[in-house]
């Protein structure tokens, strides 16, 4: 067995038994008792149990509902051994777990505040881009290449809005998106500082966003650096479980802008790296261009540029 299942069993028992105040010898004379009644006087305390045990661990001492189902069946395992089964099929079922986290979908002034707060160039380079661009926070991290951004470093008159062709870490699925005139500015101004300042060298075929001064850098690094800014922003209460306004609520808040802009969905998924089946060649060969210019009319909407009708923040 290994350690990690191990642990499970450990902690779903002790739990159960601050639950039930039985010892788990205890737990099976009291099945054994049940199961020597009539046929029709007879319960199911094994269900019962576990179904109350269900209840308390996601109501009073708040657990999550779908980690409380993992002990469930941690602690089925456990009767099952020893010559009990149990099943909560059909009406027996446990509450599906409750959607908890509903991620938000971002303003403009929510997502300026973020890259104001932001600590260095590259962070304020790599919200932007997942902003305009609806790329996932490891597709970033780990297959946007220098390459590919190369062009408008080089040149800063390249085409706007900047055509990026990647793949989505997740999938593997090529895809094309593009970015707008704030990614563009602080992409620039990053490779700037990174190699100006820092003295770092760009490789052409390594992720373009790199570690800075050493400190924590991929996936996790990027989400607790998201998190430690929406505190700050006051968007959700320090010591809060999941942010939903992290780096997934910036990609969900890309596609909702331009989806209330009544632009096709097959489009948006497009550029957002989701597999579209036999749609997908056809989309990566022959609408770049119409995609750049869907992308840029709806541009303006996607800017953390203070337009003049927005009060001051």
């Amino acid at each position: 067995m290994k350690y990690s299942t191990k642990r499970l069993y450990e902690y779903s028992m002790k739990l159960y038994m601050t639950y039930t105040n039985l010892s788990p010898k205890q737990m099976i004379d009291e099945v054994e008792i049940e199961q020597e009644k009539k046929l029709r006087e007879r319960k199911d305390v094994v269900r019962e149990r576990l179904a109350n045990f269900y209840g308390w661990a996601t109501t009073e001492k708040k657990l999550n509902s779908s980690s409380v189902r993992t002990f469930v069946n941690a602690l089925r395992g456990f009767y099952s051994i020893n010559g009990f089964r149990t099943d909560f099929k059909g009406r027996n079922a446990l509450p599906k777990p409750k959607a908890k986290y509903e991620r938000q979908v971002l303003t403009t002034g929510q997502v300026r505040e973020l890259v104001r707060l932001a600590n260095n160039l590259r962070d304020r380079a790599m919200l932007t881009t997942a902003f305009q661009s609806g790329m996932d926070i490891s597709t970033m991290c780990f297959e946007l290449r220098f390459s590919m951004v190369k062009p408008y470093i080089i040149d800063a008159k390249t085409q706007t809005p900047f055509l990026i062709e990647t793949v989505r870490h997740k999938t593997q699925v090529n895809f094309v998106t593009f970015v707008g005139r704030d990614a563009m500015h602080y992409m620039r101004r990053y490779y700037e500082w990174m190699t100006g300042e820092k003295h770092v060298v760009f490789d052409d075929q390594e992720p373009f966003f790199k570690t800075v001064d050493g400190r924590k850098f991929g996936v996790t690094g990027m989400q607790i650096m998201a998190k430690k800014l929406s505190v700050q922003a006051g968007f959700v209460p320090k010591g809060t479980g999941y942010n939903v306004y992290g780096f997934h609520a910036l990609r969900v808040s890309f596609g909702s802008i331009l989806y209330n802009q009544r632009v096709e969905k097959t489009k948006i998924d497009f550029m957002m790296g989701h597999s579209l089946g036999a749609q997908h060649n056809a989309y990566f060969k022959n609408e770049r261009e119409s995609l750049r210019k869907i992308y840029a009319d709806y541009e303006p909407l996607l800017s953390i540029a203070r337009r003049k009708e927005e009060p001051n923040q």
